[in-house]
């Protein structure tokens, strides 16, 4: 019998759920959607495995790539880099450089450079971003997105590249954290105070990383609760909040490992008060569903 993680989402005012499919707005009804809808497949970097096994010198700094890493998106470009090209992308620092490739920092336009991203770049058209492993895979979330969906903060840096070099690099995602991790599941976007989600988690899955991203709308005033089975895990509040939004700060992450629990039926809660924008959130589930 094929397993499936059910989503069942409750919409009590208004919410939008995409995980890559597009879903009824229904005000009453119960939507179910089977993890294949929403799952990204997590596959190894085949490159990676081929310098850990070089005696090369130069491959070794690529190899330790596996040891640092957390979640990574990885493309190949059809044609050779020429890598003065990409170069001026750098500007957060170069760590390695060779004739054959590039490993450095690369800001992304709109964002702190707290958000900075890890780049190999490779002359022979391997390009590979990644943040450390010690980041859960939430942090990834392309806040600065006008809808949040397939867009990451990998992504990005890899279009940043495809840019320089005039190719579009479409991501293969992988979590070096968790190698054993065959599936990322991501629950974008619902809006609306008082919307309700119900998620199920099958015992029979291993679960490696479960994090939940809030984004509260500007106000003069506002005040955000995320509540998981009845727990508070996020508490927002900003009186007489300035007119900017912050929406990758950093303590919008929030890590639900301990609160998303299997073979029952999770409710998270969303609640907001004085505002009329409601607010956007994502959760992110890191698994291995074979």
């Amino acid at each position: 019998m094929r397993k499936y993680i059910l989503l069942t989402v409750c919409l009590l005012l208004i919410a939008n759920l995409i995980v890559g499919v597009q879903l009824l707005r229904k005000t009453d009804a119960i939507q179910e959607i089977p993890t294949e809808d929403g799952a990204v497949t997590l596959v190894r970097p085949w490159f990676i495995d081929q310098a850990l096994a070089s005696e090369d010198r130069d491959a070794r700094a690529i190899a330790s790539i596996a040891d640092e890493a957390g979640m990574a998106a990885y493309a190949k470009s059809p044609t050779a880099i020429t890598l003065s090209r990409v170069t001026p992308l750098f500007t957060g620092g170069i760590e390695v450089q060779t004739s054959d490739y590039i490993i450095g920092l690369v800001p992304l336009t709109g964002y702190l450079a707290h958000w900075n991203v890890h780049v190999l770049v490779h002359k022979n058209g391997w390009v590979m971003a990644w943040y450390h492993k010690d980041w859960p895979a939430i942090n990834i979330l392309d806040t600065r997105a006008a809808t949040f969906g397939t867009s990451t903060k990998l992504s990005l840096a890899l279009t940043a590249v495809g840019g320089r070099i005039g190719q579009t690099l479409a991501p293969t995602y992988y979590d070096f954290a968790f190698p054993d991790a065959t599936k990322l599941l991501m629950i974008n976007k619902m809006r609306a105070s008082g919307s309700t989600v119900r998620i199920s988690l099958p015992a029979s899955f291993l679960y490696y990383d479960k994090g939940l991203y809030a984004d509260v709308e500007t106000g003069y005033s506002t005040r955000a609760k995320i509540y998981v089975n009845s727990s508070s895990v996020y508490d927002y509040s900003c009186f007489s909040c300035p007119g900017t939004r912050y929406p990758d700060a950093p303590e919008r992450f929030v890590d639900i490992d301990a609160n998303l629990l299997t073979d029952r039926v999770n409710t998270v809660t969303f609640e907001t008060t004085y505002t009329t924008e409601g607010y956007e959130f994502d959760i992110f589930i890191v698994y291995n569903d074979a």
